[in-house]
């Protein structure tokens, strides 16, 4: 299969506060966005009440118990490096794939 042909992928932004949602405006600019991925949530411990009532992206889980799948992709959003490790580590031990932004 080309790559051209090959499946969307899902990018999942890991943590939903200042850092992720700045992240998430980026990737929205993105040349890749709508057509290499799509932005499908965020991944944070805190759930839905970290965001701001008017944030049309999703928590769609936790990082800490979240099973990724082939067809996604794994941007960290976190600043703080304890707690990037934190949240990061039980992704790559399950074996999430990670991406960056071609900015």
């Amino acid at each position: 299969m080309s790559e051209s042909q090959e499946e969307m992928k899902e990018l999942i932004i890991v943590g939903a506060r200042g850092l992720g949602r700045c992240v998430a405006s980026q990737v929205r600019g993105d040349a890749a966005h709508g057509k290499d991925w799509s932005l499908s949530g965020f991944l944070d411990s805190g759930g839905q009440s970290v965001l701001p009532a008017n944030c049309d992206i999703p928590v769609i889980g936790d990082p800490m118990t979240w099973g990724p799948r082939e067809n996604q992709r794994f941007m960290p959003a976190v600043g703080n490096p304890v707690e990037k490790k934190k949240y990061l580590q039980p992704l790559i031990e399950k074996g999430a794939l990670f991406t960056d932004l071609r900015t």
